[in-house]
């Protein structure tokens, strides 16, 4: 197993995941949009910000990405955000998962922020426990309510 960053040629690939990992629960499968959408935000997070790939064999089994900006709340100090996570439902329980949040983490320890957020999906196979061994703390729980025709 081993780790690269994302590159151009990733794109198609990652947008597939993601609509697999859109289609894993009910409330995410209506935030997906289009494709062409997908490939534009994934292609900005490989250009613009940070984006890294598992592999295993040569073959791609799971991403992270993130990106770094100022915080809303104070300007003045950078928060490296992580965008999503995914590994492949074969390679659940592998490194691969642990061996992306090791590189994110050193990603954003090396970009300078001040500030890292990780989000936790509600049926995430992450426990809690890895991220407080990490030194994350809880922040505050987010709840997503549909409204304006998204059914």
């Amino acid at each position: 197993m081993r780790i690269r960053r994302a590159g151009i040629e990733d794109v198609p690939w990652v947008c597939a995941q993601l609509r697999d990992f859109a289609d894993s629960a009910p409330l995410l499968r209506k935030l997906y949009g289009s494709q062409e959408h997908a490939e534009v935000v994934v292609g900005n997070l490989v250009r613009d910000h940070y984006m890294s790939i598992a592999e295993r064999d040569g073959a791609p089994v799971g991403f992270i990405a993130g990106m770094l900006a100022p915080h809303p709340f104070n300007p003045d100090l950078l928060f490296a955000a992580e965008v999503f996570w995914w590994v492949t439902l074969p390679h659940r329980g592998s490194r691969a998962g642990a061996m992306l949040f090791n590189d994110f983490d050193r990603w954003a320890d090396n970009s300078g922020a001040h500030l890292v957020g990780m989000t936790r999906e509600a049926s995430s196979p992450i426990s809690e426990r890895a991220y407080l061994r990490r030194g994350y703390q809880p922040a505050e729980q987010q709840y997503v309510r549909c409204v304006g025709g998204i059914a």
